[in-house]
C-alpha cells in the first residue's frame, strides 16, 4: 500500500532552532524531532512540545552518505546522487531530496523499527504514558554495548564511556530507571515503544530480571523431581494417561503376535487338509506345492464352485476330490505373465506344429463367466492370424486324478480348419519352447534298451530292422533318443530322483477338435502321446487292450502316429451343439488316469465327453513290442501341466479358409481337477519326480523360444551307459 503524504520535504521555516541541551561537545545532534501521525494513511510532521529536549544521536557521515546513495537521495539541483561531506550536508541532503514522505521517514527511523541511517535514539515510555516519539525499537547492538551504541535500555553506569549518554535527558533516563525497578511482571502494565499504537505485555529485559522474581519453570522443564505430579506432590504411579499409553502399547503388541503367531498357528489346526498347491514363478514355491493362503490371494478351490460339484466317483470306484478349479467368473481377468498364480497367456510362434497364428495376451481374456481365446485377422510377421494360449506351465501340475473341461467351440462343427485343444503335458517340457522338448516329447519309458537310442536303433543305425523299414518300408522314428533314460551313467545332469530313472515329458489330450465330413459335423480327437514306438504305429486296440462305451459315437482313431509321435486316440462325433455359430451350447471333456508306479501293468486314461465315457486304453496297449525291441511304455507318471489353446494348422486338419468367419472365440465355462481322497498330488515338484532344480539349472531354455535344440545352448547331451559311456 503507498502512503501519501501532504507534508513538505523540507525542514518548516516556523520550526525551533536546534537546541543541544548541555551538550556541548556535539551541539549539531539535538534537533527537535517530528512526529509522525499513524492514524491515517496520510503522513504529517508537527512539533512536539514534550518532544522537544529529547536528545538525538550523532549520524555518522559515511553512513549517511552511503544511506542516501542508496535510497536515492538527490539534490533538486542534481540528477545524480550527491556525496555528503558533512552532517549538515547530509541533512539538508534529505530534507531537499525528491522522494516520497515514506522513505524519507524510513531514512530517519520514523518507519521500520529505528533501523534508518538517520536513526534517533530510541527510549522507553512508562506505563500509560501520553509520551510519544517517532521511534519504536532499540537500534541493533555493536561492540560498543549489549544493546547497541544508542540503546537507553541500559543503566546509566552501563554505559559510561557512552560519549553520547550526556545527549539523553536526565528524565528520561529516570523514568526508564524507575520502569526497570517498579516493573511487576505479574501485572497488566503495557510498556508501549513510543509512536506505537500496539500494547506489548509484561514486556521482560532479561537485565533486570532477578533470581527472586524469576518464574517458576513449567511442568515440562523442572529440575524438581518433587514437580513431577501435576500437583507438585512427587510421583505419581496412577496417571490416567500413562496408563492409557501402557494400554495402547500392549494392545499393538498383541495385535501383531496375532497376525504373525498367532493366525498361522490357529490356521494350522482349524484347517485339518494340507495345503499341497501349486505357486506362482518360475522356480518358486508353486513347484514345491504350495501357495499360501492369503486374503486377496485365490485358494485352489475356486470360491465360485458349487459345492454339490467338490466330489465325484471315478471309474474305479473311489471318492475322488476336488482339489482344482477355475470357473473364470470375474469379469476382465487377463493372463499376462506374472498376473495369474495358475495361468498364463503366451506370447510366441507354436513352429514345432507349423501353426498359422501368433499366439498374444491380448486374445486372452474372461468375459460373460468364460475364458475366451480369440481368433482374429492380424499380420504378425508372416503369420496372418492372431490368437490365444494359456499354459499352467511349472505354476499349476497333477499327478492322477481326473480333469475336465467345459467347453464351447469356435466356428461351426461342419467347417473344417480350426484346431482348438485342452491338453496336458509333463512339467520337463515346456510347449512352443523346442530345446525342452527335445529328447523329453513325447517319452514316457524307464527301460535302458534300444528305445531310448536315436531313431530307435542301436549305436551303428543297424538294427532293429522294424526300426528302419515298419513305416512303409521307411524309418520309424527321427527322434534324437530320450534325452534322460534309465541308461543316464552316475554324475550326468539329471533331473532325479536318481539317475537311473527314465523322465521325459509326455501328453494326454483331453480333445483336439476337428470335423467330421460323412456326417457333416464336428468330432474331437482324444489322445495319448508315446515314444519309443512300436512296429508300424500299431499300438494294439481291441478287448483287453481298450475299451469303447458307444461305437455310434466314439471309433479308434486311423490315424496312428508318424515319425515323432505314437498317438492312442479315439475319435468321437459331438454334433453342432457345442459350437460358436450354431447352438451356442458348453460340452464337457476330461480324462481319468491312474498313474501309479507300483501298478504301471493296470493302470489305465479313460476319456469322457459330455459326461459320459467315450473310451479307455489300458497300459497293454503300450506294451513290450519285441519287433522293436522296447519295453512297456508308460502311462504318464510325471506331473502335468495343462494347455488351453486356438489353434490353426494344416498338419492337423484341412484349413477351409474361405468358409471360416473372423474373430472366432473358443470359450472355457471352467476347469475342475479330481483325485482320489487317499492320493492326492498336486504340484509341479513331487518328490519322486522333481522338476524345478533341473528347470533352474537350464534356464535359458525354458525362457527362449526361438532355441531349438538343447545343445546350442552349450547344454550337453547325458552319457548313456547303454553306448559304454559310464
Amino acid at each position: 500500500m503507498t502512503i501519501e503524504s501532504n507534508a513538505q520535504n523540507t525542514r518548516p521555516e516556523d520550526a525551533p532552532p536546534p537546541t543541544n541541551n548541555g551538550d556541548t561537545e556535539h551541539p549539531e545532534y539535538t534537533q527537535p524531532l517530528e512526529q509522525t501521525d499513524r492514524s491515517s494513511n496520510s503522513l504529517s510532521l508537527s512539533n512536539s512540545d514534550e518532544l522537544e529536549n529529547l536528545a538525538t544521536p550523532p549520524p555518522r557521515t559515511r553512513r549517511i552518505a552511503s544511506a542516501s546513495q542508496s535510497y536515492g537521495l538527490r539534490n533538486d539541483a542534481q540528477e545524480t546522487p550527491t556525496r555528503a561531506t558533512s552532517d549538515e550536508d547530509a541533512e539538508q541532503a534529505l530534507n531537499n531530496s525528491t522522494v516520497d514522505a515514506d522513505t524519507v521517514a524510513v531514512a530517519r527511523g520514523e518507519l521500520g523499527g529505528n533501523l534508518g541511517p538517520y536513526a534517533q535514539a530510541a527510549e522507553i515510555a512508562p506505563s500509560r504514558s501520553n509520551l510519544s516519539s517517532i521511534f519504536t525499537a532499540p537500534i541493533m547492538q555493536n561492540d560498543d554495548s549489549r544493546y547497541g551504541r544508542y540503546s537507553t535500555i541500559s543503566t546509566d553506569t552501563e554505559y559510561k564511556d557512552n560519549p553520547y549518554r550526556n545527549s539523553i535527558p536526565v528524565e528520561i533516563l529516570q523514568q526508564k530507571q524507575d520502569v526497570n525497578q517498579k516493573q511487576d511482571i505479574n501485572t497488566n502494565d503495557n510498556i508501549t515503544p513510543l509512536k506505537s499504537k500496539i500494547p506489548f505485555k509484561n514486556v521482560l529485559f532479561w537485565d533486570n530480571l532477578k533470581d527472586d522474581t524469576d518464574m517458576e519453570d513449567d511442568n515440562l522443564h523442572t529440575f524438581d523431581p518433587s514437580y513431577n505430579q501435576k500437583d507438585g506432590s512427587g510421583f505419581y504411579p496412577f496417571s490416567g494417561r500413562g496408563w492409557l499409553n501402557a494400554g495402547l502399547i500392549t494392545i499393538l503388541i498383541a495385535a501383531l503376535l496375532m497376525l504373525f503367531a498367532g493366525y498361522p498357528i490357529l490356521s494350522r489346526f482349524r484347517d485339518t487338509e494340507p495345503v499341497n498347491d501349486g505357486g506362482y514363478n518360475l522356480g518358486g514355491i508353486n513347484a514345491t506345492g504350495q501357495v499360501p493362503v492369503l486374503p486377496g490371494v485365490r485358494g485352489l478351490v475356486d470360491e465360485d464352485t458349487p459345492d454339490s460339484v467338490k466330489h465325484r466317483v471315478g471309474t474305479d470306484g473311489k471318492d475322488y476330490k476336488l482339489v482344482f478349479s477355475d470357473e473364470f467368473e470375474q469379469e476382465g481377468r487377463s493372463f499376462f505373465p506374472g498376473e495369474d498364480p495358475y495361468f498364463e497367456a503366451v506370447n510366441l510362434w507354436y513352429w514345432p506344429t507349423g501353426d498359422m497364428e501368433w499366439y498374444t495376451p491380448e486374445q486372452v481374456r474372461t468375459r460373460d463367466g468364460s475364458l475366451q481365446l480369440t481368433m482374429d485377422e492380424h499380420t504378425v510377421g508372416n503369420l496372418s492370424y492372431i490368437s490365444g494360449m494359456v499354459q499352467s506351465w511349472n505354476k499349476l501340475c497333477f499327478t492322477g486324478g481326473y480333469i475336465e473341461f467345459s467347453i464351447q467351440l469356435p466356428g461351426r462343427g461342419d467347417v473344417s480348419g480350426f484346431w482348438p485343444g485342452a491338453w496336458t503335458m509333463g512339467n520337463l517340457g515346456r510347449p512352443g519352447y523346442g530345446a525342452t522338448t527335445e529328447g523329453t516329447w513325447p517319452y514316457s519309458y524307464d527301460s535302458c534298451d534300444v528305445g531310448v537310442m536315436p531313431n530307435q536303433t542301436n549305436e551303428a543305425g543297424t538294427a532293429p530292422q522294424g526300426a528302419l523299414t515298419s513305416n512303409d518300408g521307411g524309418q520309424l522314428s527321427v527322434l534324437p533318443g530320450q534325452k534322460i533314460s534309465k541308461c543316464t551313467c552316475p554324475g550326468e545332469d539329471h533331473p532325479g530322483p536318481r539317475h537311473d530313472v527314465g523322465r521325459g515329458s509326455p501328453e494326454i489330450d483331453a480333445l483336439e477338435a476337428q470335423t467330421d465330413y460323412q456326417r457333416e459335423g464336428g468330432a474331437v480327437s482324444q489322445s495319448s502321446q508315446f515314444a519309443p514306438f512300436d512296429f508300424a504305429y500299431d499300438w494294439r486296440n481291441g478287448s483287453g487292450y481298450t475299451d469303447i462305451y458307444d461305437r455310434s459315437v466314439t471309433e479308434i482313431n486311423s490315424y496312428k502316429g508318424g515319425v515323432y509321435q505314437e498317438a492312442v486316440s479315439g475319435v468321437s462325433f459331438l454334433g453342432n451343439d457345442a459350437y460358436e455359430l450354431t447352438e451356442q451350447e458348453f460340452m464337457t471333456f476330461g480324462f481319468e488316469y491312474s498313474a501309479d508306479p507300483k501298478t504301471r501293468d493296470s493302470n489305465y486314461v479313460t476319456w469322457f465327453v459330455d459326461d459320459e465315457k467315450s473310451w479307455t486304453m489300458h497300459a497293454a496297449s503300450v506294451g513290450p513290442d519285441e519287433r522293436v525291441d522296447v519295453g512297456q511304455r508308460l502311462v504318464s507318471e510325471e506331473p502335468m501341466s495343462i494347455i488351453m489353446n486356438f489353434g490353426m494348422a494344416e498338419g492337423f486338419a484341412q484349413v477351409e479358409i474361405d468358409k471360416l468367419q473372423f474373430p472366432a472365440t473358443m470359450s472355457i465355462d471352467y476347469v475342475r481337477i479330481y483325485q482320489p481322497e487317499d492320493n492326492i498330488n498336486i504340484g509341479c515338484n513331487p518328490p519322486d519326480y522333481p522338476t524345478t532344480d533341473y528347470i533352474n539349472d537350464h534356464l535359458e531354455a525354458y525362457q527362449n523360444n526361438n532355441i531349438t535344440q538343447w545343445e546350442d545352448l552349450g547344454y550337453s547331451w547325458p552319457k548313456s551307459s547303454l553306448n559304454g559311456d559310464c
